[in-house]
């Protein structure tokens, strides 16, 4: 997965709250192995599951899968699109592995 997908990090080593490790409940949780996620997520393989915001504020980007904003999102290696955390979990079929 980390050949496909780098998470876009302003810091260095940032501080992530625990709630941000786990999805926010865009989608069903039912293939995702929560404690991968958080490991990926920790090592800054992928963006933090910040809940999404209908309306853009400073600095966020929209998730073109879902159409909310993020401050952090997921950009793929092979041509640079950004999407959010939850909508990757759905389109790669979740961190089952």
């Amino acid at each position: 997965m980390s050949s496909f997908l780098c998470a876009c990090f302003w810091s260095p080593q940032p501080k992530i709250p625990e709630e941000y490790l786990r999805p926010q409940g865009l989608y069903s949780l039912e293939r995702v192995d929560l404690k991968k996620l958080k490991r990926l997520i920790r090592n800054q393989q992928l963006a933090p599951c910040h809940p999404g915001a209908e309306e853009p504020t400073t600095g966020q980007d929209e998730c073109p899968i879902c159409f909310l904003h993020y401050p952090v999102l997921n950009s793929s290696l092979c041509c640079q699109k950004r999407v959010c955390t939850e909508c990757f979990l759905q389109a790669s079929g979740g961190l089952c592995l």
